[in-house]
């Protein structure tokens, strides 16, 4: 608990004698002498769930104990009579091992980095010892050997036995004399943070896509994010004739970040800022604040590294999405009736899923689909991907092995058989030359607002950032939506400043307001934050079902708890 509360990962291990029942039953598999987690792959992205206040929030809030502390999952529970693990790279704040396979490697390594004054944790091993420091830049590329004979270094997909465990060979993992944390550190300080420079003669390097260049050592950590070419402009000093079109660049890169939520929106127009200040003259602050507000109000924004990156060869799953997109614009989502808005959106969050995996079928958890569909209940997405499949939209393949569920697009949308939108036919309107209006707000601030304002509010404000229109029955037909529910969502627009009617032209124009004013309207809505604690309760459910996950595998070897660490019979 100790070593979680100061940022590390930790999870349990498999005592030896639990391994050594593993390796009875699949001696083709497992040795006696093995490291054995209970499980890995979700410990390579989330961390176990130890109860806190956010806990206390949710259990006012919902009027139940978080499912967290219940005793056959709850956090120390997990660790009883099990070796103790930690999980290296970006879950344990970047955590780095230097593996030393001997006693004379790990004096070596001791000596090195005492020379050199650099601070790490160390302990001993059954051979020899591991080193355990933090990288400042991003995870380590894992490296087999390194500039020490007989050193291993560990950075990322990878984890470590920590003190107290116990080897198989019965040698007890200790610290080295007055360094445990819990006893000579002060509560809750991390393992020491050292800089990509002062461990380079090591040999090591940044994990890949990570590599950040030393000409930009003087910009923030969350440029890495950034294009090479963006991360020139913002050191590079620019004269006239050529500032404009290089600064328009960078802006929009950073804007795409912010976005992403990679940074935030005042961190990145300092750095604008400063960028413009070198410019030959300066170039207008001002001037780079409307650019960025502009880049901010087109949604769905791209980093440039992403945007230029090779284009995949056509595959059956891409063409398939291409088709799933086209379905959308198409359909005649009135078929669902009071739920096609809900049904909509959860289907293009499907669509955004399906992108991510780039396989024939796609993983849809709920928390996930939740997420990017903008919705607030879990109830509400599992109802509307039932209503998907009932309506030979989405079509159930398998579970994966975290649990969740898998879907693949229906026949009916692969070979085109499905009602099409009246509107289109009689109108005549080729469907290629119709855009998605996603029902996906990607910045958290218009999460906020819009999970308040709904689905049809959203897809009228797209249109008219980009349109503006007379009347509420040419918005209705051009967005495909309702004229009832496209006059409700004008009316609320209309009143808290999202949209202005302009007298002299008789059209709705839609606002392109900063950052700041959306915060000042999410506020006065009652909103602001509301996707953030939503994105908190995610994550809390996910740690808890990695709780739950590791608890269910203990499961399988509870009749060894009984026995001591070395394998005999407790009270014999």
């Amino acid at each position: 608990m100790d070593l979680y509360r100061r940022g590390l990962n930790v999870f349990p291990v498999c005592r030896p004698e639990e391994v050594k029942e593993l390796a009875r039953l699949y001696p083709n598999k497992i040795n006696n002498t093995m490291k054995l987690p209970y499980i890995l792959r979700p410990l390579f992205y989330y961390r176990l769930h130890l109860c806190n206040i956010k806990c206390s929030d949710r259990q006012n809030k919902l009027g139940h104990p978080c499912s967290g502390s219940r005793p056959w999952i709850r956090f120390e529970d997990l660790f009883d009579f099990a070796n103790l693990g930690v999980m290296l790279g970006r879950t344990s704040g970047n955590l780095v091992c230097v593996d030393c396979d001997s006693q004379i490697a790990f004096e070596q390594s001791l000596r090195e980095f005492t020379k050199r004054g650099q601070k790490f944790w160390g302990y001993y091993t059954s051979r020899g010892g591991n080193l355990l420091f933090r990288i400042k830049e991003g995870e380590l590329a894992n490296k087999k050997h390194c500039s020490i004979s007989g050193v291993e270094i560990w950075g990322n997909n990878h984890f470590c036995v920590l003190p107290p465990s116990v080897h198989s060979c019965g040698v007890i993992y200790s610290w080295l004399d007055r360094t445990e944390p819990l006893w000579y550190l002060p509560a809750n300080e991390p393992p020491p943070l050292l800089s990509i420079g002062q461990v380079d003669w090591l040999g090591v390097q940044l994990k890949k896509g990570q590599t950040h260049s030393k000409c930009f050592e003087s910009l923030p950590c969350w440029t890495k994010a950034l294009s090479e070419n963006t991360c020139r402009i913002l050191t590079s000093q620019h004269r006239e004739g050529e500032r404009n079109i290089k600064l328009t660049k960078a802006v929009y890169d950073v804007a795409a970040a912010i976005q992403l939520d990679i940074v935030g929106y005042k961190e990145a127009e300092n750095l604008l800022h400063q960028t413009a200040a070198r410019c030959v003259p300066p170039y207008p602050s001002a001037h780079i604040t409307e650019m960025l507000r502009t880049a901010l109000n087109k949604p769905g924004l791209k980093l440039s590294r992403q945007y230029f990156e090779r284009k995949p060869s056509i595959t059956f799953g891409h063409a398939t999405i291409l088709k799933a997109e086209k379905f959308v614009k198409e359909y005649d989502w009135r078929i669902h009736g009071r739920t096609a808005q809900t049904d909509r959106v959860v289907f293009l969050a499907c669509i955004q899923r399906a992108k991510l995996d780039r396989e024939e079928d796609f993983r849809a958890s709920q928390r996930e689909i939740l997420d990017l569909a903008n919705i607030q209940q879990r109830v509400t997405v599992r109802n509307a991907i039932k209503r998907l499949v009932k309506h030979e939209l989405l079509a159930f393949t398998k579970v994966d092995q975290g649990g969740s569920n898998r879907y693949k697009f229906s026949e009916k949308i692969i070979i085109g058989n499905y009602p099409i939108n009246p509107l289109l036919i009689n109108g005549g309107v080729d469907t290629d030359t119709v855009e998605i209006v996603h029902g996906l707000p990607s910045r958290p601030i218009e999460q906020d607002i819009f999970l308040k304002l709904g689905k049809v509010a959203w897809v009228v404000y797209q249109y008219l950032l980009n349109k503006p229109e007379s009347s509420p029955s040419r918005i209705a037909k051009a967005t495909h939506q309702a004229q009832s529910s496209v006059s409700e969502a004008l009316k609320k627009m209309l009143e808290i400043g999202l949209l202005t009617y302009s007298q002299a032209e008789g059209v709705y124009l839609g606002e392109h307001l900063s950052i700041e004013t959306f915060e000042a309207i999410a506020e006065r809505l009652g909103v602001l934050g509301k996707s953030y604690q939503r994105k908190v309760s995610i994550n809390l459910d996910r740690e808890i079902n990695v709780n739950r996950q590791i608890a269910q595998a203990r499961k399988k070897f509870a009749y060894l708890r009984k026995t001591k660490p070395n394998g005999a019979i407790m009270g014999v």
